[in-house]
């Protein structure tokens, strides 16, 4: 079955703002930054005055900022940082760096890029589990 065009164009109308953590490699952040029009303006730690911060620091930015943190460490969720206290935190599930970039893409175009904000999201290889203040749900991408 192939999707309207008009069906894809609104799943990446919708940008959302995000803040790369320098967890993810300098590669990394440039192909997430590349990768499409859905996003708005990323930021990348390393390029400002976060570099080199620890994580608190980083999610008190990224929340004045309104920005969702995009991250490989796994120690930056929930438990640490509640729900809805937050822009929201994304976090790439892979031990292959190489593998971030394409799992993030995935996301994006799942349809789902929206319910990050305010929420802990966790994303693996095909699927996409979303804890927010009303329960969690998992999702493929």
């Amino acid at each position: 079955m192939r999707l309207p065009l008009l069906y894809w164009r609104s799943l990446l109308s919708k940008k959302i703002r995000i803040l790369l953590d320098e967890s993810l490699g300098n590669s990394v952040a440039e192909a997430i930054r590349q990768s499409s029009n859905a996003i708005s303006a990323a930021e990348y730690t390393r390029h400002t005055s976060l570099k080199g911060a620890k994580d608190p620091g980083v999610v008190a930015y990224a929340t004045a900022a309104k920005r969702i943190v995009v991250t490989a460490d796994r120690g930056m969720n929930e438990k640490r940082y509640p729900i809805c206290k937050n822009a929201g935190i994304i976090i790439i599930h892979s031990d292959n760096e190489l593998d971030h970039s394409v799992i993030f893409k995935r996301f994006l175009l799942s349809g789902h890029k929206a319910d990050a904000k305010d929420a802990v999201t966790y994303l693996y290889t095909n699927r996409a589990r979303i804890k927010n203040h009303s329960g969690e749900k998992v999702v493929a991408i």
